[in-house]
């Protein structure tokens, strides 16, 4: 065992003064960076300062006490009727008490809600609840300690003046406490202002519970005019940046999705676990999205035991063998899809029940979404939309599956042409129905793993300008036929918020 696994196996038993000798070892040997954080925490519970804790958590750090406060936070929209709140009540001030809401400070739970923030939602609901039920009394009774805790947010929301008033001296030292709280009152998938004093239950749960009279099939079919079932299938690995808007932006449009998580072989190891799945918080945004609908289908796969294109065939094999619907999407988790550009993919299967594929005009967009590029390799539109044939697989090619050992793009595929119209402020954008790509618009630590993994599977040598046209990205010299264009098109409502 590592010293720095061995150090935060420690930590989270509680022992701190073993775990701040080790910390202080980690510091030595990888840095003080990597251990700060730790260090910070064991000596304040060792009394050792008396300052309070600042640095964020690590990624990594997924204690039992923080995935249980994410667990309940996570569920507790199905938890409530709002038709007989009082009721459901009591077992949740029993959840309060048994999660020990109290024992995580506010600096560690505003964190963990940073990384997820489909719980705030549910926090603020369940102030919201407290308050209308006149429970904050029986809340405050509850000992929270001399550290501002979670329960203290909770109930600091529902009625500030009162816990204010039962909070002061420990607000003298924690002055900053309000700083940015105000940020974090929006509700999930619309980023809608929360004001605790106007805003109704019945609202609330508009937003976050299902309309018994109406299936989510019906709803779904509402917002796209389309009455095929939608199976989509993603495969994903370190998708922290875009993983949460494109569940935002597509869990509405589709009747089931498979999110399969997994490494090929020769991806680089120093952001992927030992078993293959991510290191930064891709899972936790999964695993908390509000799922009112119970469509998600989600597989921590791992490593592949093929490697090259075989590696992404095997992992898109687990979506495709369960997939029900009519139709089979296939999204990255970096492209997104305005409603009208899906509902106009979707329809070419209608009119043509014999049509097997679709493919759709891409924008590359370019280090942003204020550009976009073309030429060579990125010309490629892949191929997104599927007829889903019983039986099909992904053998020879892993972006199209294939039937009796013939391709679906080989049977009957039809491809939407792009057309670029130049704007008169000397923007350009697509004419045509289009996905908006944001592969290129990564942060330049993920772009680097990304070209590394395929140089790692030899593309730079079987797809020389490809991996030419992908450097580019780092050194801005790319092949000459490629040009960048600034983009005065549509985007995605989703892409332009600043959280």
């Amino acid at each position: 065992m590592s010293i720095l696994s061995e150090a935060v196996k420690e930590f989270e038993k509680g022992n701190y003064q073993k775990a701040l000798d080790l910390f202080n070892q980690v510091a030595n040997v990888y840095g003080e960076q990597i251990a700060r954080y730790h260090i910070k925490y064991c000596n304040n519970k060792l009394n050792k300062k008396e300052d309070s804790i600042s640095n964020p958590l690590n990624d990594n750090l997924t204690s039992e006490k923080y995935s249980d406060f994410l667990r309940t936070i996570g569920s507790f929209s199905k938890d409530i009727n709002y038709r007989n709140e009082q009721s459901k009540l009591i077992p949740i001030m029993m959840k309060i008490k048994n999660e020990r809401f109290n024992e995580i400070t506010i600096d560690e739970g505003l964190y963990i809600l940073s990384i997820n923030p489909f719980q705030i939602s549910s926090l603020f609901l369940m102030a919201y609840l407290l308050k209308i039920n006149n429970m904050i009394d029986d809340i405050l009774k509850i000992k929270t300690g001399n550290e501002i805790t979670l329960l203290d947010l909770i109930i600091s929301v529902t009625d500030q003046k009162k816990w204010l008033e039962n909070k002061s001296s420990i607000l003298n030292a924690r002055n900053s406490f309000f700083i940015g709280l105000d940020n974090h009152k929006y509700l999930n998938r619309d980023f809608i202002p929360i004001n605790i004093d106007s805003i109704s239950l019945e609202n609330i749960f508009s937003l976050l519970k299902e309309n018994n009279k109406v299936s989510y099939s019906q709803k779904r079919i509402a917002l796209t005019s389309n009455k095929q079932t939608i199976s989509i299938g993603s495969i994903l690995l370190n998708e922290a940046k875009f993983i949460g808007l494109n569940l935002i932006n597509h869990y509405d449009l589709c009747d089931e999705w498979f999110l399969i998580e997994g490494a090929c072989l020769g991806y680089p190891e120093r952001k992927v676990t030992e078993k293959g799945l991510s290191k930064d918080t891709s899972s936790y945004q999964i695993l908390f999205f509000p799922d009112r609908y119970n469509k998600l289908r989600y597989h921590q796969y791992g490593w592949t035991k093929s490697n090259g294109e075989d590696a992404k065939s095997e992992l898109r094999n687990q979506y495709v063998s369960k997939a029900r619907g009519d139709i089979l999407w296939v999204l990255d988790i970096d492209e997104f899809y305005n409603v009208t550009d899906l509902e106009y993919s979707l329809d070419q299967f209608r009119k043509d029940p014999s049509l097997t594929a679709f493919t759709l005009p891409q924008v590359h967009f370019w280090k942003g979404i204020d550009k976009f590029i073309i030429g060579g390799y990125y010309d490629i539109s892949h191929t997104r939309f599927f007829k889903n044939i019983p039986g099909m697989k992904y053998i020879s090619n892993h972006n199209f599956p294939e039937i009796n050992g013939i391709t679906l793009n080989k049977i009957n595929i039809k491809k939407e042409n792009r057309i670029i119209e130049k704007m008169a402020n000397n923007k350009s954008k697509y004419k045509s129905y289009r996905c908006y790509h944001m592969g290129f618009a990564k942060d330049e630590d993920d772009m680097k793993d990304k070209t590394q993994y395929y140089i790692n599977r030899g593309e730079d040598v079987s797809r020389k300008n490809t991996t030419d046209s992908r450097a580019g990205w780092f050194s801005d010299k790319l092949p000459s036929e490629c040009k960048i264009f600034p983009w005065g098109g549509a985007i995605p409502k989703i892409l332009t918020y600043k959280k």
